[in-house]
């Protein structure tokens, strides 16, 4: 009686270049048909890989003769070598070594002398040292695509599956863009709106209500469910220099020829060739969207916030007090019970009282420290430390004078880049007069005392003496320092 077996054929694209018809699917097919017919075995099912790499052993063809395994329907695989098995050493030796000889598959690979079922194969003892050259072969051709590719992209070529949002690639010239006629308008767009000043969330808000397809519909013909524009594809669009007609490639890279996961590429090893075709915008536009992004990324002066704000708890359920404003004053309420009614009491107290009564224990706990004692924790900040950020001022106030003069073209831009002018020249004021500015003792003396009363304490301050203030049912407080009591005498 013959037995069954399941064959299975797989060619890559890189084989096929480097073997042609010898390695053909038609070909393997005819080769392992005979081997059977010669050596006792019918074909019970082919499974055909065609087109896939062997360094990954997800492929369709290969699942399913996985799935026939499991069930029961397979006991011998037949391949025409084990490279056709797979070009990863470990992986391909963990189904020759461990995974079929668990599910009682015979494996066999003809023309490597591989057969799992008779132990004086002499083939069985080089599988592991066949396995590992199929690896190497497999890095050797990833290492040579991949300086090809390479070359081509220095070379202003577009290497890409899909052409940039706003471009398609040219149909009568292999590697060159060329603008998409629905979609380059746009890209277009969304430059001009921005460099009107709409910020990148209201950019995309406006594609969604206008019911601008989003790149993936786009790309999928509209079969893809993401239908909103969202932040970060405008911000992609934003910062690509491609629309200024300076390809732009070797962004990401895989982190091996077994490991398909992208990874971002430095902006260093960017590879970017200038006027590689139309662009969408001027490069004067993508400048000055780049400068824009700097300004909207510099320091903002902070907001006010609450002194005691992290720093009170409930006494019942320990959650944090929330704040809460009713007509002029503020109150702290319980955050649980205002979120979830009925869970705990709601205690309820004003922020003003809690910052007195918390004042006024500092004030007690000071008392006999002499402000001499507090110098070493007022370092003055040295010279060339205030002399740097003096510099550093005055650069980025340079900076944005210049592109106030470069952005006459764009009010609203404009307008930001003076009001951050602003901003810089008061910085640089107030570092300018903190170096001419000279240091006695009188002025270290007053700066201990000032502080000791606590009139006016920052939350920085608060914050390094305070660990949590705890507002019991009785409205009455708790206070838990970071500090031992200096009155007692340890």
């Amino acid at each position: 009686m013959m037995e069954p077996a399941a064959l299975y054929l797989r060619l890559s694209q890189e084989d096929g270049e480097r073997w042609g018809e010898s390695q053909s699917i038609s070909n393997q097919r005819i080769f392992l048909t005979q081997y059977c017919q010669a050596n006792g075995f019918t074909v019970a099912e082919c499974y055909i890989d065609d087109g896939y790499t062997g360094t990954n052993f997800n492929r369709p063809g290969f699942q399913r003769l996985l799935r026939d395994i499991e069930r029961g329907k397979i006991k011998t695989v037949i391949t025409k070598d084990l490279s056709r098995l797979g070009r990863d050493y470990i992986e391909t030796g963990r189904y020759v070594e461990c995974y079929f000889p668990e599910k009682g598959i015979r494996y066999i690979a003809v023309n490597d002398g591989v057969d799992t079922g008779k132990e004086e194969s002499a083939g069985n003892d080089m599988s592991a040292f066949k396995a590992v050259f199929n690896d190497f072969y497999a890095r050797d051709v990833s290492r040579k695509v991949r300086s090809a590719l390479t070359a081509k992209r220095r070379a202003g070529e577009f290497i890409g599956a899909w052409a940039p949002y706003g471009y398609q690639k040219d149909p009568k010239q292999p590697g060159k863009l060329v603008p998409d006629p629905e979609s380059s308008g746009v890209v277009r767009r969304i430059y001009r709106d921005f460099l009107k000043g709409e910020s990148v969330r209201g950019i995309a808000e406006g594609l969604t209500e206008d019911k601008i397809p989003t790149p993936m519909e786009k790309r999928s013909g509209g079969l893809k469910a993401q239908r909103r524009w969202n932040e970060s594809t405008i911000r992609r669009i934003l910062t690509c220099e491609t629309y200024a007609g300076n390809l732009t490639q070797n962004q990401s890279k895989t982190i091996s020829y077994k490991v398909k996961k992208r990874i971002p590429v430095p902006k260093k090893e960017w590879i970017v060739v200038s006027n590689t075709h139309e662009p969408l915008i001027t490069k004067e536009e993508f400048q000055m969207a780049q400068q824009l992004f700097k300004t909207r990324s510099s320091p903002r002066e902070p907001k006010d916030r609450h002194l005691l704000s992290g720093l009170v708890f409930c006494g019942d359920c320990g959650s944090p007090m929330t704040f809460v404003k009713d007509g002029p004053r503020t109150y702290l309420v319980c955050s649980s019970s205002r979120r979830y009614p009925g869970s705990c009491k709601t205690h309820c107290v004003r922020e003003d009282e809690v910052e007195r009564t918390l004042l006024d224990s500092l004030r007690k706990l000071s008392e006999g420290i002499q402000p001499q004692s507090l110098y070493p924790e007022f370092p003055r900040k040295s010279r060339e430390l205030a002399a740097r950020e003096l510099r550093s001022a005055k650069e980025q106030l340079e900076f944005y004078r210049r592109a106030g003069r470069d952005s006459e073209n764009f009010p609203n831009i404009q307008r930001q880049f003076l009001s951050y002018c602003e901003l810089w020249q008061r910085k640089v004021d107030a570092l300018e007069e903190e170096l001419t500015a000279e240091d006695p003792q009188d002025r270290r003396e007053m700066a201990a005392r000032e502080l000791l009363r606590f009139e006016r304490p920052g939350r920085t301050t608060i914050q390094a003496l305070v660990k949590k203030i705890v507002v019991c049912g009785d409205k009455s407080l708790e206070l838990y320092f970071s500090f031992p009591d200096p009155r007692i005498t340890p």
